[in-house]
């Protein structure tokens, strides 16, 4: 009698290690709204949103060397200025919200993939929505400087 629970435990433990690496990590649905952005669809938003969260700091830290030399380089009138800290302040809280809410599910049942898939969206939509916000608030010439430096390489970098 004793041999049979080994065995059913043996084999639970087999079933539970090996079956990870025979189940797709991602369900048929997260994997199709993944593939509904392009890679540079995707890579753009990573780039942007992670500009927009950085951009924060340089509003928040303005009279520090580089947050000078970040303005400088973006050469933004009084009011694109003004415009661009509540298009960046408004993304940022709109990102905090997101994340906190997120993050109160993350130990818990609740964090699933369909949650995680949406946060993704989310964040994804708020990037987008502030990326075009900077392109129908602020002036022509001021929106391209901002989309330049956002999109580029490096992250630190306005140019």
């Amino acid at each position: 009698m004793k041999a049979l629970p080994l065995v059913k435990a043996l084999a639970l433990v087999a079933f539970f290690t090996f079956s990870p690496r025979f189940t797709p990590a991602q369900s048929e649905h997260q994997l199709a709204e993944v593939h509904e952005l392009t890679e540079t669809d995707w890579s753009d938003t990573l780039n942007c949103g992670e500009w927009l969260l950085n951009a924060q700091f340089w509003l928040d830290h303005f009279d520090s060397p580089y947050a000078k030399e970040f303005f400088a380089g973006l050469d933004l009138t009084p009011t694109d200025q003004s415009t661009f800290r509540t298009i960046v302040t408004n993304f940022n809280q709109r990102h905090n919200n997101l994340m906190a809410a997120s993050y109160a599910k993350l130990a818990t049942p609740a964090w699933t993939p369909e949650v995680q898939t949406q946060l993704i969206k989310d964040l994804v939509d708020a990037t987008h929505d502030a990326m075009q916000q900077i392109k129908s608030n602020l002036t022509p010439s001021a929106a391209q400087r901002v989309d330049a430096a956002a999109l580029s390489t490096d992250s630190h970098s306005n140019k």
